[in-house]
């Protein structure tokens, strides 16, 4: 009877070789989102640069922070990993990237893919920067270069700021795929580059915070100059200051521009083709600032005498003492919700509240009495 009482071996529900299967799962899907960070261009780039930062992984990450490329190495590994579609609660199948060596997970621009172009913008040095001249001046201040280049945003690591300063930094800029050189030559947006200043002035703010900054100066460069060029393009930009100090050079800057992949030498665009190019986009603008100014002025004499207690502004002045109309400074913002149609939109503005022009006030007091 005792030997029926006697406590039976346990019962598992699961096998145990299922709960194996999360781990496996687990360390596949660590071991692939590694490859596809150290197969990234940008990365790539930098551990060319710097080899020590191979076998420090906090040091490469703040590293990737301090130039701001953290945001876009995630924004492709989400697309990345939505695309393989992997999940840890079935079998997981390795894909054959993630057994592939180092050495195969090249760049595109590097391994000759057509199509492919990458920017690549080196910030040398800089000279004359007069305003750091005395120590005082100097002294807690640091300079950083930001690019903005359509949508992508980068910034380099922060120097310190003297007459002379030293930046060494390599920025590499997607393009648009394109089938050669030529077709490269229509995308015109220019590589926008601001040199802020932080610190100064004796400040106490913790190390991790550059406190509020100060524009320098603000360039847009036409980059399209080295679509003539086989190899970098040097270059010596004399940086202007923003806003009153429009007419002061703040220092100038030695800067590289190069397009890799380089490609044959037959096919480098010829210098005269840029020129044209240039030429007619400069003389289209004109012409369409022209009937801007012309249908605003228009409008102003039309309308402005049926609301003259509006203030109305159509025109605003930019950093570099350029003015434009004010729906050139217009943007689409995204928003956490979204409207689906003009009806929708209409319906939102009307709920905003709206004082009453004084105009109003003065007609509807003389029209009770």
């Amino acid at each position: 009877c005792s030997s029926d009482l006697s406590p039976h071996p346990p019962i598992y529900l699961y096998p145990p070789c299922r709960s194996v299967r999360p781990r496996k799962a687990m360390e596949a899907l660590k071991s692939m989102i590694r490859d596809k960070i150290r197969g990234n261009p940008l990365v790539t780039r930098i551990l060319e640069e710097r080899p020590e930062l191979q076998e420090d992984p906090a040091s490469l990450l703040q590293h990737l922070e301090e130039r701001g490329l953290v945001e876009d190495i995630f924004a492709s590994l989400e697309t990345g990993l939505q695309k393989q579609d992997v999940g840890i609660h079935r079998p997981v199948v390795l894909p054959e990237a993630v057994h592939r060596p180092a050495e195969a997970s090249l760049d595109h621009a590097d391994s000759g893919v057509p199509g492919h172009w990458q920017l690549s913008l080196r910030f040398l040095e800089g000279q004359a920067f007069l305003d750091f001249l005395e120590d005082r001046d100097a002294a807690g201040c640091e300079l950083r270069w930001y690019v903005f280049f359509g949508s992508q945003r980068l910034r380099t690591r922060p120097v310190n700021a003297v007459v002379a300063p030293r930046f060494d930094e390599v920025l590499y800029l997607k393009l648009p795929a394109a089938a050669s050189r030529n077709a490269l030559l229509l995308h015109s947006p220019p590589v926008h580059l601001i040199l802020v200043s932080h610190g100064g002035g004796g400040s106490e703010e913790p190390p991790w915070d550059p406190g509020p900054g100060t524009v320098l100066c603000s360039h847009r460069l036409e980059w399209r100059h080295c679509l003539t060029a086989a190899g970098p393009l040097k270059m010596t930009l004399e940086l202007q200051g923003v806003g009153r100090r429009r007419q002061l050079a703040v220092g100038v800057l030695h800067a590289e521009l190069e397009l890799r992949p380089q490609g044959a030498a037959s096919s480098v665009v010829p210098e005269m083709a840029v020129a044209a190019q240039l030429r007619a986009e400069e003389q289209r603008r004109a012409e369409v600032m022209r009937r801007s100014f012309e249908e605003l002025d228009r409008w102003w004499a039309e309308h402005h005498a049926l609301y003259p207690g509006r203030h109305i502004r159509l025109f605003a002045q930019t950093e570099t003492c350029l003015f434009l109309p004010v729906a050139s400074f217009l943007v689409p913002l995204q928003a956490g919700r979204s409207l689906d149609g003009p009806g929708e939109a209409l319906r939102w503005i009307s709920l905003l509240p709206v004082e009453p022009s004084a105009a109003k006030e003065v007609s509807s007091t003389s029209a009770s009495e």
